[in-house]
């Protein structure tokens, strides 16, 4: 239990620490650090205790929330505050700072939240977003178990809005035993996080980035950081909270400090920005995200989905995923699956496109439907690595924009329950108060998902010849140079700065 909390608190622990030896010399820092310490493992372990006694039954997860409460008062207060609950951060986009989320974006694989609450909810940490109308202010709402769950037994249901199974006015099989789940709460694990971070739209294969379930219990080849050979780290160890339940780190966020560029969580606090003995090496961090050199391939151990079409007709079909094998399957389309993936290779400076609900498209183009900015003439920009997702989706031919179509299941005009583009296009877009002219056709997009997981051992890392030379994996023209940066003297030409020592 003691190795339980340091690996959580680290971080947390390693500032207060470093800060306090600023302030206070001699004998004082360590009687101040060990009562400190020792007052919260023993405030831990009483909490434990505690947990083991909660006494039941509890009709509803409601229930089980406001005995959480009870103790925790201010929990979900501060929950509510955080991306997790609110699927919507401040964010940089188009060059403007926007609320923007998993709430309001667009994507070509799932479409939006807005219309398919029951389905897309099921990843919601909290009780009932079934409709717009949700209460984001009620305290009960709010999932304690699904974070803090150790037995392995808390499941939500199945187009659920977010309710476990059993929970639902639906006869379902194996019900979650709440009381059971209450009374083992503890630390959340990976597996906590995945049961939503490692799979997208319910499936491990239908994800938007390079998690998938493998990352459970990898293999150092798989992710050296999560290994058992590697610390096997849970993902609090970067993703640790920075303020009560706000959790770092998020899929396209960072911060700017003054003119340096800080990426959460970043390679650089634990390892600092110089960590190789060879001088040649370091200087790339001028202009190379981490991630590139060390993360040299996805989906090693699940098949990835990497393009979905939507535009076929609803027709009966096979789904083979181990051999890659693909047709047209009722009521999702036709899927492409690829493994051992070389990554897309992008410029980024912090800032990122996405589209906006109403934005206007030009039909015989690939629209991008979100992306990170830079080139390399940006001083800010570094390259990094990113899964790209391409689909043939639905829009308006009138208005040339976007169709948001009803998905779900639990309405009669869904296209899930009617295989109706047009009946689910007009529910959908009448959910998102956007006019539907009734003429729809589709629409060929692309997205960008970074990749941050899934670092391989070092000596598995990208060497020179994987990216520069005849065989090199870069394509040195899209990015922007005049040619391979090793023939040409320098990481660019245009800065300077970057070239590499001699």
């Amino acid at each position: 239990m003691l190795k339980k909390i340091t690996d959580v608190e680290e971080p947390n622990l390693y500032y207060i620490k470093d800060n306090a030896m600023k302030k206070i010399k001699g004998l004082s820092v360590l009687f101040i650090t060990t009562l400190c310490v020792a007052v919260w493992i023993n405030e831990g372990a009483s909490e434990e205790n505690i947990h083991a006694k909660i006494k039941g039954p509890f009709d509803t997860p409601y229930d089980v929330t406001r005995k959480c409460l009870s103790c925790h008062e201010e929990a979900a207060k501060d929950v509510m505050k955080t991306e997790h609950w609110n699927w919507l951060q401040k964010q940089r986009i188009n060059n403007k700072e926007i609320m923007y989320g998993k709430k309001m974006a667009m994507t070509n694989f799932a479409i939006t939240v807005d219309g398919n609450w029951p389905q897309c909810t099921i990843c919601h940490i909290g009780y009932g977003w079934e409709s717009a109308g949700y209460d984001f202010n009620e305290v009960s709402n709010v999932d304690c178990l699904v974070c803090h769950d150790t037995t392995g037994t808390y499941k939500k249901a199945k187009n659920g809005a977010g309710m476990p199974k059993g929970f639902t006015g639906e006869e379902e099989r194996r019900p979650v035993d709440l009381l059971k789940v209450a009374q083992n709460v503890g630390t959340p694990s990976k597996k906590n996080c995945g049961a939503c971070h490692f799979a997208g739209c319910g499936a491990a294969h239908v994800r938007h980035r390079a998690l998938d379930p493998s990352f459970n219990d990898p293999a150092p080849e798989v992710d050296v950081h999560m290994s058992k050979g590697g610390g096997a780290m849970e993902c609090q160890k970067c993703h640790y909270s920075h303020a009560k339940h706000n959790i770092m780190g998020h899929f396209e966020e960072i911060h700017r400090k003054g003119t340096e560029l800080i990426y959460q969580p970043g390679c650089v606090e634990c390892h600092t920005a110089a960590p190789h003995k060879l001088t040649i090496l370091n200087s790339h961090f001028e202009a190379v995200g981490c991630p590139t050199c060390h993360i040299p391939t996805y989906a090693r151990e699940y098949a990835a989905k990497t393009e979905w079409n939507w535009s076929p007709k609803p027709e009966e079909g096979e789904r083979d995923i181990e051999t890659l094998k693909h047709t047209p399957v009722k009521k999702l389309g036709q899927f492409i699956y690829q493994k051992n993936l070389i990554p897309q290779y992008e410029w980024y400076n912090g800032n990122d496109t996405a589209y906006l609900r109403g934005d206007k498209i030009n039909p015989n183009e690939v629209l991008r439907l979100n992306g990170p900015v830079g080139n390399v003439n940006d001083e800010y920009a570094k390259i990094f690595p990113y899964k790209t997702h391409r689909a043939t989706q639905i829009y308006d031919k009138k208005y040339n924009y976007l169709i948001t179509p009803l998905l779900s299941k639990k309405d009669d005009t869904a296209f899930w329950k009617t295989y109706d583009w047009s009946a689910a296009a007009k529910s959908g877009m009448a959910a998102i108060g956007l006019p539907y002219s009734g003429d729809y056709g589709f629409v060929d997009s692309i997205t960008y998902w970074r990749i941050n997981h899934g670092v391989v051992p070092a000596n598995q890392a990208l060497d020179c010849l994987e990216c520069h030379g005849t065989h090199g994996r870069m394509d040195w023209e899209y990015l922007g140079y005049e040619g391979d940066p090793w023939e040409i003297g320098g990481l660019t030409i245009h800065r300077r700065k970057h070239e590499i020592k001699k």
